[in-house]
């Protein structure tokens, strides 16, 4: 079984905080306020995992089609926010996460 079948992969967690600085040489990533995710994606479908490997698409289903914009299969690493009015809304994102959802209707 490879990587992407075992889906059992971690996202990256914010490790050190350092002071501010420029270099040409780093890549820097905006923090917003979400939650770090695991995205697989294939030909066919999406499957999105929180760090504890629980599927998210039950919770944000709007992301199901999500594979339909890469043209092969892949692994991704990120952070999952909620924009509301255009600006990241954690609580949102949170109150998303924590949702009982009813399976098959019941």
């Amino acid at each position: 079984m490879d990587i992407f079948d075992s889906k059992n992969i971690s996202p990256m967690l914010i490790s050190e905080r350092v002071d501010p600085y420029d270099d040409v040489d780093s890549i820097f990533e905006l923090k917003f306020d979400g939650i770090r995710c695991i995205a697989y994606i294939d030909n066919h479908s999406t499957d999105l995992r929180n760090k504890r490997n629980m599927s998210l698409l039950p919770r944000f289903p709007e992301l199901e089609s999500l594979h339909e914009n890469c043209l092969c299969k892949c692994i991704l690493d990120g952070e999952l926010n909620v924009l509301i009015n255009g600006k990241p809304d954690f609580y949102e994102v949170q109150r998303r996460t924590v949702l009982t959802v009813a399976v098959d209707g019941a």
